[in-house]
């Protein structure tokens, strides 16, 4: 059996990787050099709809998997599924509900689906109004793809005004609505939900802690995500909560003719006041994803199979704790230097994402060059194993955060 992955990224590295231990036929497209230098076959092509959708026909795939929103955005699923391709990804349309993030407010609105409360807005003057409103920090949303660095929580409200206000005097150039979320902040604890949908069913992965911000102790911008620790263990009546949730959201979603078979992400914020959805992606988090993997490589392979051939799946049986870190470049989450990775002679655990070959060499390429991962039976002996794979992985400029699954001890 054929599989074809479409992503750049280390969450491609490691769905690729178990779909290659399995034994399948996996290319990934366009793939990146790490991922070749790993073993995985790659072929390297434009990110236009025309080279993804051409590339991967020509393969011609029992399965298609795609991972990021913006091939999604772009119409890769609907062009596949016309050709009666099983595809495993969020339609276009569908793709909105991460895309544009008043479209997703309005969604949660229309079905009573509780988020935090939010104001639109389209003009300045409405921008300070809604900013009045709220006490800090202050979230503001911009209604865009941004790679995980679309939401910022200021503290003061001129920040807030600043940030805002060049979304508002752009025009809201590139962006899917004309129209800014500004929300309410709500402290309490973040949950990283990922659901496979099929069929109009779905089962829920295993629970993940992210780690978002920059620095330790969830100081600094939002990044793309700079680590996660899978499966964790929360109160039966929690997860309960987060069940109807999902529940609630894939219903509208039937009723929406939004439903696919693929995944789907919710950031779920639960606070003395109860459980609040914040987000959705249309696409499975990363570095959510290769904490995930490693805990049952087979179960996720199965899972993906059956969603495509229209069974519900089984759910994956983790074994032990996985413990995922970014290794990050001087200037991230904006901006990255460009240096030689020096490698162990073991490179299992290593994930690829912004890396480039120069010479034979692997050459940082952008902010995120790798995600290692260590397993365990434990969190400590996870956690351990983790931060010995990210010591012997080098470049100028390294840096990762010190506390990943600490807080779990």
């Amino acid at each position: 059996m054929r599989i074809a992955i479409l992503g750049t990224g280390a969450r491609e590295h490691a769905i690729a990787r178990a779909f290659v231990d399995s034994g399948f036929e996996t290319l990934v497209i366009p793939g990146n050099d790490g991922m070749k230098k790993s073993g995985i076959a790659i072929k390297n092509v434009d990110e236009t709809l025309d080279s993804l959708f051409n590339a991967t026909m020509s393969f011609q795939p029992d399965i298609v998997v795609v991972g990021p929103t913006e091939y999604m955005v772009l119409g890769v699923v609907d062009k596949l599924k016309d050709e009666g391709i099983k595809v495993i990804g969020a339609p276009s349309k569908s793709a909105m509900l991460e895309a544009d993030k008043v479209f997703a407010k309005e969604f949660m609105v229309r079905h009573n689906i509780p988020t935090p409360r939010f104001r639109i807005v389209h003009t300045l003057s409405q921008l300070e109004r809604a900013l009045k409103e709220f006490d800090p920090p202050y979230v503001i949303k911009i209604p865009t793809l941004q790679g995980g660095k679309g939401s910022f929580i200021l503290p003061t409200i001129s920040e807030a005004l600043d940030i805002g206000s060049r979304v508002i005097t752009s025009g809201f150039e590139g962006m899917w609505s004309d129209g800014l979320v500004v929300e309410q902040f709500v402290p309490g604890e973040e949950y990283a939900v990922q659901v496979l949908i099929s069929s109009g069913d779905y089962v829920i992965l295993p629970m993940v802690w992210e780690y978002q911000r920059l620095y330790d102790g969830g100081r600094g911008p939002n990044t793309g995500g700079m680590g996660a620790v899978a499966p964790i263990r929360i109160d039966d009546k929690l997860f309960e909560l987060i069940k109807d949730l999902v529940g609630r959201t894939v219903k509208a979603m039937l009723k929406e003719s939004l439903a696919y078979e693929g995944f789907l992400y919710l950031g779920v914020m639960a606070s003395p006041d109860g459980v609040r959805v914040l987000e959705y992606n249309v696409r499975l988090g990363d570095p959510e994803t290769e904490a995930i993997v490693p805990l049952d490589s087979d179960g996720f392979v199965r899972m993906i199979k059956d969603t495509a051939f229209g069974r519900l799946p089984e759910k994956i049986q983790p074994s032990g704790v996985s413990v995922a870190i970014a290794l990050v470049s001087e200037g991230a989450p904006y901006h990255y230097t460009e240096s030689v990775i020096g490698l162990p002679n073991n490179t299992d655990g290593i994930y690829f994402d912004h890396v480039r070959e120069k010479e034979g060499r692997l050459i940082v390429s952008g902010w995120r060059p790798c995600v290692v991962v260590g397993s365990g039976d434990t969190y400590e002996e996870a956690i351990n194993r983790a931060y010995k794979k990210a010591k012997e992985v080098v470049f100028e400029g390294k840096f990762y955060r010190g506390d990943i699954g600490k807080t779990l001890l």
